[in-house]
């Protein structure tokens, strides 16, 4: 999707432009995004009942670089995004976290949406966490299956870890279609493959 600055139009139904554009770095006034990371954000508001603040969506290389990514860090083309529950308090994240490691209908719909790239990290700024998706699809460096990590030291919640040897171990298919498109699922994908004047003509129809 193309996202555009100063546009507050809704891409989800509990997200806007200005939201993704806003969480940019060194962007021009307009940039690329993965549809897969937008979806998939939606589904997880929908499916907690929870707001999410969306902390980073893609960066230049030169602020990637400042803040210590990766040198193939998939936020650099659009294809990554990191967001936080924004009451920011770790038991929405427990049982985020338990949905994971639960192997069931949640993961294998973020699969379905397009999500090959799940991380879970500890937040520096305070004893919070933050979620990464990204879609694989980066010309740095593309995902052939699901990678999985978790960068914290010390699990909260248990002794499992969420990671690639986890998920392998489930034996889940990126492939698989598990998320069902609701009609305003579909709607909003006929919207972003429209132009502006193709957009203007259904409004006003």
């Amino acid at each position: 999707m193309v996202i555009t600055k100063g546009n507050k139009i809704n891409i989800s139904e509990n997200f806007t432009m200005d939201e993704i554009y806003s969480a940019s770095r060194g962007q021009g006034d307009s940039f690329i995004f993965s549809d897969s990371c937008i979806n998939a954000l939606q589904y997880v508001r929908t499916y907690f009942k929870q707001p999410i603040t969306i902390t980073s969506t893609i960066r230049s290389k030169e602020y990637n670089t400042s803040i210590g990514g990766s040198t193939r860090s998939q936020h650099i083309t659009g294809n990554a995004v990191d967001w936080v529950f924004s009451n920011d308090t770790n038991k929405n994240f427990e049982i985020f976290y338990r949905e994971l490691l639960s192997g069931g209908d949640f993961v294998r719909s973020l699969l379905g949406y397009g999500i090959l790239g799940i991380g879970i990290y500890k937040r520096t700024s305070n004893s919070g966490i933050f979620c990464h998706f990204d879609d694989g699809k980066s010309s740095l460096n593309k995902r052939k299956e699901i990678t999985a990590w978790d960068s914290r030291k010390i699990i909260d919640w248990g002794n499992i870890r969420f990671d690639s040897t986890f998920v392998r171990n489930l034996r889940l298919s990126p492939k698989e279609p598990l998320a069902k498109k609701s009609k305003y699922d579909l709607f909003m994908n006929k919207l972003r493959s429209m132009s502006n004047e193709e957009i203007f003509k259904t409004i006003m129809r």
